[in-house]
């Protein structure tokens, strides 16, 4: 896939002289304009000097605050005002901040130059009159300095408010706008005016397209439009290489997830911008060699706007969910479902754009609020209407598959969600908040969009850092020995460096959704807040803002909590080399610090400080004292488990007469896997006031040790030798600590001995002590050496004493 990126440069140098064709066509007509508008700016610029003086420039800054304070007063009422004042406001608090830290350091330094003279003397004419009149001037400096230094941050202090006068009032603007009640689709009277608006603005569309033909043959003439369509054509042909270009790229197999994420942003960006570009490069053409007014102009860019919305709609349904090719699909889907959400998402997006197209119009037309209205009305009720739509067409999908035998309902959260979405949008649309229902419709659309984009984006980022710069490939190999890093560790830099990019490719996919809202939380907060009540409880000021927000963060945090825990788990830690129980260690202790910040941030919210907590806690200590001893043992006794690492995850220990690996520690108990597969769960007290034997503790060796009984008539030398012979040439003994034999006694009816080795892994204890114990035993037989078993003698009905079995047949009996 990369490859043929290579490949593609002839259509690319193609399409670069074709727009450099239209560009020259264009440049005649505009750079007259731009040299008429570019010189009243030099003139301006010539004749306004900047002042030198720190206290001039700060009285410049106070008089545009000023002007900015005097028009917030007066004039700014609606929220393009405002966002104009915003746009004159914000350099200033700039310029005051530069000024800030530009004055700091120099009062810093005069106050030092200052301590250098050291102190006056009390007598006059003891010091030098050069000293004298250096201390004197650096202190008119001084003082210069420190005036201006509190007359900026005065002037910042006043920005500041200012600026936050602005956004509540903005807020205001947009709060009430958003729940201000309008005409209802019940309401008869609003269908009447909407009757009567739509000729007259269809008619008034008819004039401007038919007013279209006369401004083009006064304006542009036979000359102009030839070029202009020479330039429409030189475009049409970009945007066909383009199209070609593109087709050749997405051709080709997609084997890895690297090459099918470029895939899908392939054509997420193509199919995003090629159509809107084509529509704009061609208002542009048509604009400069005067061939349409002003209102077509903002017609065919609302055009183009409308085209970008539902483009990128459906560049992300096809890229994310790639109906019909489920082997370019960077996220598992099945086909079914990647048709459906892909075919609602792309009708959604042409609805909402065809309602953007429609809102440029009526603004052009200067239409009434009717039309308005009915083309909010419109796109709301096709949102909800595309949401239910989605909804029923899954249920069937899971019914089909209930009566199939086969799993259903995949992604019960989504359908959650979009449950409630479309009543609160129906609500809304049915009560009369219009307003309130296009905005909730279009984030929503907004926000699944941009989640499909930052979904690819953040696919391809991993893929990219993970897979192909991954140590193993040819380019991670050519890095690693250009820096001098090894494998592993150019593996978890690229590992970090991927969380990384992602983490700010998500940080900036919720700054732009937050930009577009036009509304933060608090704002809605606010809504709610005036609308409702306060309690006081406990001293705790309880308020539907502090509540909700309390509830943001903990389902915020313990989402992110999670996200955090699965990376770590799957994919950092297992590249940092470190064993598993160390890791489970690492994940447990960074779970619980998490949740713990979550859970005081969550506190914070309702208004509950570190002094109330401790009050609690104090309240608490009585009924600890009582009857929680046991809780809070295995509480703290976990937490110095995970942190001594006494015991650790993977480790086999005995402990109350239970055997078996440590599977899980948790805060309170211990999770044990024995050998028959029986899960016990033990107190961490256990732990740590008990007696608890680790097999595995400091290293994986263990002892085996093979009794051997043999006849007193043996070759000892030979049963030594024969049994050294067996631990030495098995490959699970280690050498390292040659293996040994012992005789340890004499016992009845045979010499004792004891064959003691060891092995690296104590997993293998049983099979290699059964292994030694079958070689032992068929040593024993080829070479006749007899194992001696103790006669049993015993009555047998019917017969004699001299038919019982005779010693010299049971083996020797042992010495005497």
């Amino acid at each position: 896939m990369i490859r043929r990126l290579s490949g593609c440069a002839p259509y690319l140098v193609r399409c670069a002289v074709l727009v450099a064709a239209v560009l020259v066509f264009a440049g005649s007509r505009i750079a007259p304009a731009q040299q008429s508008l570019m010189l009243p700016r030099t003139l301006t610029a010539t004749a306004v000097q900047p002042q030198s003086e720190p206290a001039a420039r700060l009285d410049a800054i106070r008089t545009a605050i000023e002007d900015v304070a005097k028009d917030f007063n007066t004039n700014a009422q609606t929220e393009d005002e405002l966002v104009a004042l915003k746009r004159r406001l914000m350099p200033l608090r700039d310029q005051l901040r530069d000024r800030l830290a530009d004055l700091d350091p120099r009062l810093k330094q005069i106050d030092q130059r200052i301590n250098q003279l050291g102190t006056p003397p009390n007598s006059p004419g003891a010091e030098d009159a050069t000293i004298t009149a250096e201390r004197l001037r650096l202190s008119d400096q001084r003082s210069d300095l420190e005036s201006t230094l509190k007359q900026a941050k005065l002037l910042a202090g006043r920005a500041l408010d200012l600026n936050d006068r602005i956004n509540q009032r903005r807020r205001e603007l947009f709060t009430n706008l958003l729940f201000a009640p309008s005409a209802s689709l019940f309401d008869a009277a609003f269908w009447n005016d909407l009757a009567e608006s739509v000729p007259t603005e269809l008619s008034g569309f008819a004039g401007m397209l038919s007013q279209w033909k006369i401004y083009a043959r006064n304006n542009g003439g036979v000359g102009g439009t030839i070029a202009a369509l020479t330039a429409i054509a030189a475009i049409a042909a970009a945007a066909w290489f383009v199209a070609r270009w593109r087709r050749r790229l997405t051709s080709v197999p997609t084997p890895r997830r690297c090459d099918k994420a470029l895939t899908a942003i392939i054509i997420l960006g193509t199919t995003s911008v090629t159509i809107p570009l084509l529509i704009a490069a061609t208002v542009l053409a048509l604009r400069n060699f005067g061939l349409m007014p002003d209102p077509l102009i903002s017609v065919g860019f609302g055009l183009a706007a409308a085209t970008l919305v539902s483009g990128f709609g459906r560049g992300v349904a096809i890229a994310l969910f790639a109906p019909g090719e489920p082997t370019r699909r960077i996220i598992f889907f099945e086909d079914h479902e990647a048709e459906s959400y892909a075919s609602h998402l792309i009708w959604a997006s042409r609805a909402f754009g065809l309602a953007v197209f429609l809102n440029v119009v009526h603004r052009v037309l200067d239409a009434p609020v009717a039309p308005i209205v009915a083309t909010s009305e419109l796109l709301a009720s096709a949102i909800v209407a595309i949401i239910f739509h989605q909804l029923w067409r899954s249920a069937q999908a899971d019914f089909r598959a209930t009566l199939d035998g086969a799993a259903s309902a995949r992604r019960a959260w989504f359908r959650s969600i979009l449950w409630i979405a479309g009543i609160v949008v129906a609500a809304a649309l049915a009560t009369g908040y219009v307003g309130l229902a296009v905005f909730l419709a279009g984030r929503m659309l907004a926000a699944a969009a941009l989640s499909g984009a930052v979904v690819i984006v953040l696919v391809f980022v991993d893929a990219l850092l993970t897979e192909l710069l991954s140590a193993e490939t040819p380019i991670g190999r050519r890095i690693v020995m250009a820096f001098g890093l090894t494998p592993h560790g150019f593996d978890l830099i690229a590992t970090l460096a991927s969380a990384i990019l992602r983490l700010v490719v998500i940080g900036l996919a919720v700054l732009l959704v937050l930009s577009f809202s036009g509304i933060l939380a608090e704002d809605i907060f606010n809504v709610f807040q005036r609308a409702t009540w306060d309690h006081i409880i406990g001293g705790f000021n309880l308020s539907p803002t502090a509540i909700l927000s309390a509830l943001a963060f903990l389902v915020v945090g313990g989402l992110a909590i999670r996200a955090a825990q699965r990376w770590l788990a799957v994919k950092f830690l297992p590249r940092t080399g470190l064993e598993a129980g160390l890791q489970s260690s690492i994940l447990s202790l960074f779970g619980y610090l998490a949740l713990i910040a979550v859970v005081a941030l969550a506190l914070g919210a309702l208004g509950i400080d570190l002094q109330k907590i401790a009050l609690i806690a104090g309240a608490l200590s009585v009924g600890i004292g009582f009857g929680l001893q046991a809780v809070v043992s295995n509480f703290i006794s976990g937490i110095i488990l995970l942190a001594e690492r006494s015991i650790r995850v993977g480790d086999w220990v005995v402990v109350r007469n239970e055997e078996g690996w440590v599977r899980r520690i948790s805060i309170r108990a211990t999770e044990i896997e024995t050998f028959d597969r029986a899960s016990v769960i033990i107190p961490n007290q256990e732990f740590i006031t008990g007696v608890v034997k680790n097999w595995t503790h400091g290293n994986t060796v263990v002892r085996i040790i093979i009794k051997v009984r043999v006849a007193f008539d043996s070759d000892v030398a030979k049963v030594r030798e024969l049994l050294l012979e067996c631990a030495t040439k098995h490959p699970r003994v280690l050498q390292a600590t040659p293996p040994a034999v012992y005789l340890m006694g004499f016992g009845d009816i045979g010499a004792d001995f004891e064959l003691r080795c060891l092995i690296g892994n104590i997993e293998q204890l049983w099979s290699v002590r059964n292994d030694l114990y079958i070689e032992v035993l068929n040593k024993f037989r080829e070479a006749g050496i007899k194992i001696p078993a103790p006669v049993h003698q015993s009555s047998v009905p019917g017969v004699g004493p001299a038919k019982q079995i005779a010693p010299s047949e049971a083996g020797p009996a042992g010495p005497s």
